[in-house]
C-alpha cells in the first residue's frame, strides 16, 4: 500500500517479482489505473514458460485480459518448450481446452497434441473425469490412420469412453471416404492455421520450361517458399479449393501454343498430411479454361484443345470422383476468366473466332442454364477474375489494337446486385497470363507478360479493395507466366519446416524473350 501511496505523490514505483502482486493489489482496490498498468507491462515483460501459469492466475484474479491474452500467446509460440515444463501439467481445464482449440498453436503435430493432453490428464487421476471435455478439441481425423491405430485407439480412455470412443469412429470414417473428404464440415477436420497464404502452382518460365513447383508466400518473412511439386508440370491449367482441398485441373505439361497437348488431369492435394491424389480425368482436355468450385461441384468451362476452342462445360461430383457433362456455353472461348459469387458462376471475356471477347455469362448451377450480363466496358483475354465480397474484380490481360497486341491495365468491378461494371484504379502494369487469388481481404496477382515491354515479369500486385490502390507487394522468384493461384491454409506444423524458395537460373538472354503468340491468338 505505501508503495501506491509514494506514487500518488512521486510519480515513480519499483516493481520487482517480490512486490509486484502486493502492489497490484493495492492499486487494483484503490483504482491507481496508472500503476495497474505497470504492473500489467511489468507481468508481460517477465513471462516464460516457467512461470506462465503463475501470470496467467494472476491475470484472471485482476481480470487482467491483456495479460492473459499475453500469456496465451506465448505459450502458443512456444508450445514446443512449454509442454515439456511441470507448469504445462499445473494448468486449468480451462486453460488447456482454450489452447487445444487455437488455430495458432505452433510446432506440433495432432498426433503430439493428442499425447500431450494425454500427459495432462494423467498427472491427476481425478481429471479423467473431463477426458471428453479435453479430447474433444483434439483434431482426430488429423491424424493417419496408422498412427490412430497404434498410438491412439491403444491408450485406455479412448477404448472405454463412450464419447472419445465416437471420436474415434469419426475420424475411421473420415479416413475410409477419401473421395468425400472435401465434403465433410466438422471443425475436426479443419487445417490448423489462422489464415490462408498465397500459393502459386506451376507456370511457364521464359525460356518455356514449364514448372511442377507448388510455391507459397509468407507475408511476414516477405519471402517465398517451397511448398513441394506436383506429379506432373502444368501452365494454363486451372485450381480450385474446396475446403482447404486444393484441385488442379487439366493445362499442359509441355509448352505448345495450339493447345494441342491440353490434358484433361486432375489431382487433389492435402495440405493436412501433405500429400497428391490423382483423381477422375475430365471428359474433355481443356488447356486456357476456367474452373470453379460451387456448392460440392467443381465446373470446367470451354477452353482449348486439338480441336481448337470449346464451348463445352462439365462439373465433377467429388463425392463420387466422377465428371458428367452441363450445358455449353453459349459460344466456343479460350482465354476467359471467371470466379463463382452468390452461389452462381461467371465468366467474362477471352478469345474467340471472332477476336477478342467482351461477353459476360452467369451460370445457374441448380437450374443448369447461362445468362448473359452486362458486357465488360474493355474487351480482354488471358486475364484474372476474382469475387470479393457480392463483386467480380476483372484484372489486366491484352487485347489488340491495330493489329498489334497491348496490355490492357483498366480494372473492372462488377456488383451482382445493381448488375453493373464500374472501372476502378488501373494496374501500374501490364500483366497478362497472371494468377490471382484474394488473402486477407487484398487481391494479389502474380507473374505474367507485359507487352509494352515485351517480357515475362516477377511481380506480384496487391490491390486493397477498401482503399482502391494498388500497389507492388513482392517479386516472385523467377519471372512467370500462365501460373494458377489460390488461397489454401497451410498446417503451422508443414509452414515452419518449408525451405525458402530458390530462384532458377535462367539464360540472359532468354529472360526477355518476347512471347509473341503463347496462346495463338492471331
Amino acid at each position: 500500500m505505501q508503495a501506491v501511496l509514494d506514487f500518488i505523490y512521486t510519480s515513480s514505483v519499483n516493481l520487482n517479482v517480490q512486490n509486484m502482486q502486493d502492489i497490484l493489489f493495492a492499486a487494483n482496490h484503490l483504482q491507481i489505473l496508472s500503476v495497474v498498468k505497470f504492473c500489467c507491462e511489468f507481468l508481460q515483460s517477465e513471462i516464460s514458460t516457467q512461470n506462465c501459469a503463475d501470470i496467467s492466475k494472476i491475470a484472471k484474479f485482476f481480470n487482467l485480459t491483456e495479460v492473459e491474452d499475453c500469456v496465451r500467446a506465448f505459450i502458443l509460440s512456444h508450445f514446443t518448450q512449454f509442454v515439456k515444463t511441470d507448469e504445462f501439467l499445473r494448468l486449468s481445464e480451462t486453460d488447456i481446452c482454450a489452447l487445444l482449440e487455437s488455430n495458432d498453436i505452433c510446432g506440433h503435430s495432432e498426433l503430439e497434441l493428442f499425447e500431450a493432453a494425454n500427459r495432462w490428464l494423467a498427472h491427476d487421476q481425478s481429471r479423467l473425469a473431463m477426458v471428453f471435455r479435453i479430447m474433444q478439441h483434439i483434431r482426430f481425423p488429423l491424424i493417419s490412420p496408422e498412427d490412430l491405430d497404434e498410438k491412439v485407439q491403444t491408450v485406455h480412455f479412448m477404448q472405454n469412453d463412450p464419447e472419445c470412443m465416437k471420436l474415434l469412429l469419426e475420424a475411421t470414417k473420415y479416413h475410409m471416404l477419401p473421395h468425400k473428404k472435401p465434403l465433410m464440415q466438422s471443425p475436426s477436420f479443419q487445417v490448423r492455421s489462422v489464415m490462408p497464404c498465397l500459393v502459386a502452382i506451376g507456370g511457364k518460365e521464359s525460356t518455356n520450361h514449364v514448372s511442377r513447383e507448388v510455391q507459397l508466400f509468407n507475408k511476414e518473412a516477405n519471402l517465398w517458399l517451397h511448398l513441394g511439386e506436383m506429379d506432373l508440370p502444368a501452365y494454363c491449367h486451372c485450381v480450385a479449393v474446396l475446403n482447404d482441398f486444393l484441385f488442379v485441373v487439366g493445362g499442359q505439361e509441355m509448352f505448345d501454343n495450339n493447345g494441342s497437348t491440353a490434358m484433361s488431369n486432375v489431382y487433389r492435394y492435402d495440405p493436412r498430411f501433405n500429400r497428391w491424389k490423382k483423381m477422375s480425368n475430365m471428359l474433355e482436355t481443356r488447356t486456357d479454361f476456367h474452373v470453379s468450385a460451387i456448392d460440392g461441384y467443381l465446373y470446367a468451362i470451354a477452353g482449348r484443345n486439338h480441336t481448337g476452342p470449346l464451348s463445352s462445360a462439365e462439373r465433377y461430383r467429388v463425392d463420387r470422383d466422377k465428371w458428367e457433362p452441363v450445358v455449353d456455353l453459349p459460344h466456343s472461348v479460350c482465354a476467359h476468366s471467371g470466379a463463382p459469387c452468390g452461389g452462381k458462376m461467371y465468366i467474362a471475356g477471352g478469345f474467340a473466332s471472332d477476336g477478342f471477347q467482351r461477353e459476360v455469362y452467369c451460370y445457374h448451377p441448380k437450374e443448369d442454364k447461362w445468362e448473359p450480363k452486362p458486357r465488360l466496358k474493355t474487351e480482354r483475354g488471358l486475364h484474372c477474375m476474382v469475387d470479393f465480397e457480392d463483386k467480380l474484380y476483372c484484372i489486366g490481360g491484352n487485347n489488340k489494337t491495330n493489329g498489334a497486341r497491348r496490355d490492357v491495365l483498366t480494372t473492372e468491378m462488377f456488383n451482382i446486385k445493381t448488375e453493373q461494371w464500374t472501372e476502378v484504379a488501373p494496374l501500374f502494369a501490364g500483366q497478362s497470363e497472371a494468377g490471382a487469388a484474394v488473402v486477407g481481404g487484398k487481391i494479389y496477382v502474380v507473374g505474367g507478360h507485359t507487352w509494352r515491354e515485351r517480357k515475362d515479369v516477377r511481380t506480384v500486385a496487391c490491390y486493397d479493395p477498401n482503399r482502391d490502390v494498388w500497389e507492388k507487394a513482392t517479386d516472385f522468384p523467377e519471372p512467370l507466366t500462365s501460373v494458377s493461384c489460390c488461397a489454401l491454409r497451410i498446417p503451422g506444423t508443414l509452414l515452419a519446416e518449408l525451405p525458402p524458395q530458390q530462384p532458377r537460373r535462367l539464360n540472359n538472354s532468354n529472360e526477355n524473350m518476347q512471347q509473341d503468340e503463347d496462346v495463338d491468338m492471331s
